[in-house]
């Protein structure tokens, strides 16, 4: 229902607020079965209705399950998994981010090495280090790093590298939590 944006009109006011509250969760709940009010392309409609519309077939319920559509878990369920999809998508754009720190600083991408990665195994680790790498693959701005002479900032070869190469690994294991999931 939320890929079709198709929303189920709930009320604001009748609730008590209370953590798996009956009325606002029946009428989330009537829609799932093609029943109540949904918010569909802009316009309000009955739930088979705008489901028919979305092109979702309602959910025949077997015994039990309407009791399951109005605990609350599935609420709180519903803004975990949410949570959990914006966290990944936050976690590439600082990976993003992280690729072009290190192609600026011209940083060494040797931090990134997959057998690194797999001799520490750390959840999460090996995914920021495999998406650094790709997102750096060719960079011509990395390569000018290799000699100190064609950086005129660098004075000998270890006055930038040592810095940038901090830098750079550092992102992994502040990356990796971003990723972390107890399932892991």
């Amino acid at each position: 229902m939320l890929n079709a944006k198709l929303h189920p009109v709930i009320p604001s006011q009748g609730s008590v607020g209370a953590s798996g509250d009956l009325a606002p969760l029946a009428h989330l709940a009537q829609v799932v079965i093609g029943e109540g009010r949904a918010s569909f392309q802009g316009e309000i409609l009955a739930g088979g209705d705008a489901m028919r519309r979305a092109g979702i077939v309602p959910v025949a319920l077997e015994a039990k399950e309407g009791l399951s559509l109005l605990n609350g878990t599935q609420g709180m369920l519903a803004l975990l998994s949410l949570t959990l999809y914006e966290a990944d998508i936050a976690a590439d754009t600082a990976d993003v981010a992280a690729a072009l720190s290190l192609d600026a600083l011209r940083g060494s991408p040797g931090a990134f090495d997959a057998r690194i990665m797999h001799a520490r195994a750390y959840a999460g680790a090996a995914t920021t280090a495999r998406n650094l790498a790709h997102l750096n693959e060719g960079s011509q701005i990395r390569e000018s790093h290799r000699a100190a002479e064609k950086d005129p900032r660098c004075r000998t070869p270890t006055a930038c590298g040592a810095r940038r190469k901090f830098t750079a690994r550092c992102a992994i294991p502040w990356h990796r939590h971003a990723r972390w999931r107890p399932w892991n």
